[in-house]
């Protein structure tokens, strides 16, 4: 069969939608840092969490593992590493920014929800 090599005429953006799948299993992990970073074309978002110590219960072993955190730190681990268009990465901060604002407003809503009025009204 012969291949079609007559150029395709296309327009410079075509509106479509977009269908978001998500491949099972993908891993959800805790991420307690981050760190942001960019190059010449892309915002690098580096998530990390972090590997909690074991400490003993014996007073002479758990002084040795306290020190030991003290002068070592405690591990970080890379658990995604995600690389955004600079040109798209607006809009991954608005996102993240009317999903925080629509957290803090249930925070507020539970909060006024369950406080006790405890001033006296006398």
């Amino acid at each position: 069969m012969a291949e079609n090599t007559s150029p395709i005429n296309t327009p410079n953006q075509v509106n479509t939608k977009v269908n978001l799948v998500f491949s099972t299993p993908i891993p959800s992990l805790s991420a307690h840092h981050m760190i942001v970073q960019q190059d010449e074309s892309d915002v690098v978002v580096s998530f990390f969490e972090l590997l909690l110590p074991i400490i003993p219960e014996d007073p002479e072993l758990r002084a040795k593992a306290i020190e030991a955190l003290e002068t070592n730190g405690v591990v970080a681990e890379c658990v995604a590493k995600i690389r955004i268009a600079k040109h798209r990465y607006g809009n991954f901060v608005k996102a993240l920014s009317e999903t925080n604002d629509r957290i803090n407003n249930e925070i507020t809503s539970l909060k006024n929800k369950y406080t006790i009025d405890t001033s006296d009204e006398s």
